[in-house]
């Protein structure tokens, strides 16, 4: 005969073991952090696996309310997760020491995506990855000869001349300040219009110095050496000294400048002011100018054609404003991953920050910007007079 045991006395449980309940929890929670988590009040968060199954959008809103609310250890653990092992040994030379964190990979492949519907030069341009600060790409600079020597007489030796293209990275910076609460509160309304005014003034700067870059940080089309000239009129002095001058005869006699080995994927880019002039063109009853239709890109004579605003609107006299070429012999390489970082002190234009109760984000990227074969593109401009 089993005989039941005498139920237990349930324990009373004293204030002060429920305090050392709850510091206990605490320090278990306190153990793993820094004095910089402890200073900002960070716990740790999110699991890898959590963060690893959460959709691009909940990452960024998480990853941007933990920037806010000053959860260093979150943002660290979040960034952890979505880098690889070669960004995060980027990251020590651009992000942490700069109170920085690399961005979602997703987040930055939407902003990519949406970039060449503002910026003309990465949609056309051959892009590269790039592994650390200098790129060198192999370029020949001549070919080999031929020739008929004739009978027991020997043939002229002649090699390829090879030469390089060397890329070097430069930081691209973009300060923007907003709220704490739009910051605070962001869904994903918030997360694609950060995304659009991202892309809209990071492919806006690509452009400019795709086109007008001068050497600092890059050199543009419409500025590098060797590049073919072509004057509206055919001549300097032809009196065409504006952009409505243009014709499409113009653009014809300027794509001759080049060597058809460049035509095919060739394109004329230009502002959209100089559309003005080229849409009255007629050629019998049709409009030398078609517009993009169904897909297909607009053409004019048969070429494709696109417009940047960061080419001149309104060239004075002997001035470039407008290229025909072929892209893929310009290179645009990527060498390091969007960091942001957010700022609550300080002034960024005419906002203070603290005083206003706003936010300010830095977004850096890191890119290199180089005309392979300047022979492949033609620089129209405005005659001298």
């Amino acid at each position: 005969m089993t005989v039941a045991a005498e139920p237990q006395p349930i324990k009373e449980i004293t204030m002060d073991d429920l305090k050392k309940m709850i510091f206990g929890l605490i320090d278990e929670k306190i153990a793993p952090l820094t004095k910089v988590d402890l200073k900002h009040g960070a716990f740790p968060g999110l699991s890898e696996k959590q963060i690893g199954e959460m959709a691009w959008h909940d990452k960024m809103k998480a990853f941007l309310k933990s920037m806010v609310r000053g959860e260093v250890q979150n943002c660290k653990e979040m960034e952890q997760s979505w880098t690889t092992e070669a960004q995060r040994k980027q990251m020590v030379e651009s992000t942490d020491s700069a109170g920085g964190y690399l961005v979602p990979e997703e987040f930055r492949a939407e902003i990519i995506r949406i970039i060449p519907k503002y910026g003309i030069f990465r949609k056309y341009a051959r892009q590269l990855p790039m592994n650390t600060d200098t790129l060198r790409v192999p370029r020949q600079t001549s070919t080999v000869t031929v020739s008929w020597p004739g009978e027991v007489v020997k043939g002229t030796a002649s090699k390829p001349v090879l030469g390089q293209v060397i890329l070097n990275a430069k930081t691209m910076v973009g300060l923007c300040s907003y709220s704490a609460e739009f910051l605070a509160d962001a869904g994903l309304p918030i997360l694609q219009y950060l995304q659009t005014i991202f892309a809209e003034e990071i492919g806006a700067e690509e452009d400019n110095q795709a086109f007008n870059g001068t050497g600092v940080p890059f050199i543009g089309v419409l500025n590098a050496s060797g590049v073919n000239s072509y004057s509206l009129g055919g001549s300097t002095t032809s009196g065409k000294t504006a952009i409505t001058d243009l014709t499409v005869d113009d653009l014809i006699k300027a794509a001759d400048k080049t060597s058809e080995d460049v035509d095919e994927g060739a394109v004329y880019v230009f502002h959209k002011s100089a559309l003005t002039a080229l849409r009255q063109i007629k050629v019998t009853t049709t409009y030398a100018l078609q517009p993009a239709s169904m897909g297909a890109p607009g053409t004019i004579a048969g070429i494709p054609w696109d417009t940047s605003k960061k080419l001149p609107s309104a060239p004075a006299a002997g001035v470039n404003f407008a290229i025909y070429g072929n892209f893929m012999y310009a290179l645009l390489a990527d060498r390091q991953q969007m960091t942001i970082a957010l700022a609550r002190e300080g002034t960024i234009g005419a906002n203070n920050l603290f005083e206003q109760n706003m936010a300010g984000l830095r977004i850096t990227e890191r890119i290199a910007i180089d005309i392979a074969v300047s022979t492949a593109f033609v620089a129209i401009k405005t005659a001298a007079s």
